[in-house]
């Protein structure tokens, strides 16, 4: 479970920088574009949603369930 909402945060935001007042449309493309070059990316470790900012952990990506992995 964690593992999934590790990958919706930044989906999330994305979706709430989106539906912004006023959104720039170049700054939303490059968003989707790091989202998917940086969580979807089975080499990156992904941020765990759990852990502090003054000390943030991280898990490899290749150690996902395989069920995250087809969500």
């Amino acid at each position: 479970m964690v593992q999934l909402l590790s990958l919706l945060e930044p989906v999330s935001a994305l979706n709430a920088m989106s539906q912004a007042v006023q959104p720039n449309q170049s700054q939303v493309l490059l968003t989707l574009f790091r989202l998917r070059m940086i969580p979807l990316n089975k080499r990156e470790a992904l941020k765990d949603v759990r852990s502090a900012k003054t000390a943030e952990k991280y898990f490899p990506a290749a150690e996902l369930d395989p069920v995250i992995t087809t969500t």
